[in-house]
């Protein structure tokens, strides 16, 4: 099989911007996606760093409405990867039960967590209508269910996020529903820390670009994954990090883009609230979920 499974181009552009300054680029969301005239921004100050540790500390204490109850610490996939509050869609059953009821917990417990501080949701959808100008809406299910809007991410000292790419979720059993009202021409991934590590826990983005029809050449994904590996420790991608701090917003093409999570070191855990974007099958409206 050919090594040629991945496209390249040159270093990826971000944008660094304030958060109060958002209005000045409307377009922005259709620019990472449609335009592709830059790959992602990071957003200061979207939420104040109090409110982030007001956050951490109802996590830390149990003072958390309920979140603690579906904190899933994927003790099954070893020790090196992150434990996750709420159901991440991503290797969901296609049904959906399970997803839906850990959504309805997880919202609840997310306006608990928030409560006297810019609601998450609100300030959420605040700022993607500003970079887009159009509607923002969480997706609502078959049955009147409501995905949930981000999970928690929590890696702590020696755990990481391997590479990995947003598109090809779209291959899962689990995106059926979504790809009804989808377009599934891109998806963007955001996060938010709630704290950050003494050092380790960037993200790092790589220019390697997922490739449908290269990767349905494989029997397998993982044959593909492992060729993709390949091209990364081999240099045969460039790459950038970024480290925002706590409050600030790093929305950017995780769907398009080979990336991953470097491992955490320190006693401080990496926590970040977050998930995933994409326009409707219309363009008509922006919606987001995890």
């Amino acid at each position: 099989m050919s090594n040629n499974t991945v496209s390249t181009k040159p270093a990826l552009h971000f944008l660094d911007i304030n958060a109060t300054e958002v209005k000045k680029y409307p377009t922005a969301i259709q620019d990472i996606i449609i335009n592709r005239s830059f790959d992602g921004m990071i957003i200061r100050g979207v939420f104040p760093r109090d409110t982030m540790e007001q956050v951490a500390r109802c996590l830390e204490e149990g003072n958390d409405g309920g979140m603690k109850s579906i904190l899933n610490k994927n003790e099954e996939f070893g020790t090196k990867v992150a434990q996750i509050y709420g159901h991440a869609i991503v290797g969901q059953s296609p049904d959906l039960k399970d997803y839906f009821a850990s959504s309805a917990i997880f919202r609840q417990a997310c306006r608990t967590m928030f409560q006297g501080s810019p609601d998450f949701e609100e300030q959420v959808e605040s700022i993607f209508h500003s970079l887009s100008g159009l509607p923002v809406e969480i997706p609502t299910g078959p049955e009147g269910q409501t995905y949930t809007p981000a999970t928690i991410r929590l890696l702590l000292e020696g755990r990481e996020i391997a590479v990995h790419v947003g598109n090809d979720f779209l291959l899962m059993p689990a995106a059926n529903h979504l790809k009804t009202l989808l377009d599934l021409s891109d998806q963007l991934s955001y996060f938010i820390p709630l704290t950050v590590p003494e050092a380790g826990g960037e993200l790092v983005v790589y220019s390697l670009e997922w490739n449908p029809q290269e990767a349905s050449k494989y029997a397998q994904m993982q044959e593909y994954m492992d060729d993709v590996e390949f091209k990364i420790k081999s240099n045969q991608s460039q790459s950038v990090a970024y480290a925002p701090g706590p409050g600030d917003m790093l929305l950017f093409n995780g769907g398009r883009y080979y990336h991953r999570v470097s491992e955490v070191i320190g006693n401080s855990p990496r926590r970040t609230i977050g998930g995933f974007l994409a326009f409707s099958k219309q363009r008509d409206k922006i919606y987001y979920w995890s």
